[in-house]
């Protein structure tokens, strides 16, 4: 019955599927591995939001969001921090008031802070010309 294979179609398809899968579970295998061994978690401290203003914004921003940014108080600032480096955010060593905030605020408040900059622009564009 040890006859010799015979090197058939079949016979190839069988061995390179083999082959295939016998990859397919290294590959599987290494990532599984990798995953357990270096996971990619950023810390808490890695990236932070903080909402920078003087007295009066800080007053608004605590009684509400909502109140600051219905209001036209446009003096303060939001800041993406990255790994605690304040040192290259142009401006951020000139408020008063630093309050840490969460992602969701920061983009409404950065929205807001935009619309209301783009209101001054525009009306003194407009008085210019």
């Amino acid at each position: 019955m040890g006859g010799k294979l015979q090197k058939t179609a079949d016979t190839y398809y069988v061995i390179y599927s083999v082959k295939f899968l016998l990859s397919l579970l290294l590959v599987y295998s290494l990532i599984e591995t990798y995953n357990k061994v270096m996971p990619f978690q950023l810390s808490d401290d890695f990236i932070k939001y903080v909402f920078c203003s003087n007295m009066e914004a800080k007053v608004l921003f605590q009684d509400s969001m909502e109140t600051l940014m219905k209001s036209e108080n446009s003096d303060f600032m939001v800041f993406k921090v990255i790994e605690g480096k304040v040192k290259n955010l142009s401006g951020y060593d000139e408020w008063s008031e630093v309050i840490e905030i969460d992602e969701t605020t920061f983009k409404k408040l950065h929205l807001n802070l935009c619309q209301k900059v783009g209101r001054i622009v525009r009306s003194g564009f407009k008085d210019r010309h």
